[in-house]
């Protein structure tokens, strides 16, 4: 039976920082219409990869604690991150959620930049490229394949990019949203074997899904759990059928 870690100082208190005794200008607190609308989106059990409940978010509650205030929330609705205080016996508690929803099974929220939880115990992803799959926070790629070569962020993207293996991992609110394969990556997809030096053939065979495009260069499959291919080819004669992609795509389907 699964059990609930419930957010301890003994357990997992690495995880929270202290909190300052007044809150800010930018706290909403309960009852607050902004206050509701972010826990009604983020409500419910968040699994580990190991099928336990890590956060268990209901009402105005998370493991049970009553929730004081969030504090600069950044983001739309459905894709954002903010500082949330809960009251626990020995005091308020800070927590650091980020949160990329959908209302599918493969939502996830990372818990203060090393955790990512999932709404779905098992089955929340479709494809992976050697372990690697869309919702993985940043510290558990580290532990898959170590550091990138370097890191290119915007203010809401981060590229990682791993020179050596031709990939590149995106990442949106604390977790990883896009994987790209280049040709000469030694890295296929877990589930089909395929990476960037096949055709496209091989990719709709494979999967059993129809080619769409997407402009000049460019075209995408769905492939299941919500997850798109997307190709982006040179151009050239013949592309549809025959043409290798200048890279390929792992990523979720644009709402």
């Amino acid at each position: 039976m699964r059990r609930i870690l419930f957010l301890s100082i003994t357990i997992i208190g690495l995880f929270f920082a202290a909190l300052p005794a007044e809150a800010s200008v930018n706290d909403f607190m309960p009852g607050e219409k902004l206050y509701d609308k972010y826990t009604s989106i983020i409500e419910g059990d968040w699994y580990d990869d190991s099928g336990n409940i890590v956060l268990s978010i209901h009402g105005h509650s998370i493991n049970g604690c009553d929730i004081a205030f969030f504090r600069d929330v950044a983001g739309g609705s459905g894709a954002a991150d903010g500082m949330v205080a809960i009251h626990e016996d020995s005091g308020q508690r800070l927590l650091h959620l980020s949160w990329h929803i959908t209302h599918r099974k493969n939502d996830v929220i990372t818990l203060n930049d090393s955790q990512a939880l999932h709404r779905s115990p098992t089955d929340y992803y479709y494809e992976s490229v050697h372990g690697i799959h869309l919702g993985m926070s940043p510290k558990e790629v580290r532990q898959v394949i170590g550091s990138p070569s370097f890191i290119d962020s915007s203010h809401y993207t981060s590229k990682w990019h791993y020179s050596d293996l031709k990939m590149v991992l995106g990442f949106e609110k604390g977790s990883v949203t896009f994987i790209y394969l280049y040709p000469g990556c030694p890295y296929t997809f877990d589930r089909s074997g395929l990476n960037s030096d096949n055709n496209i053939g091989d990719f709709t065979k494979f999967y059993q899904a129809k080619l769409s495009g997407r402009g000049n260069d460019m075209s995408a499959i769905g492939i299941g759990n919500n997850e798109y291919l997307e190709y982006i080819f040179f151009q050239q004669a013949n592309r549809w059928a025959v043409s290798k992609p200048l890279y390929v795509m792992l990523t979720f389907y644009p709402d």
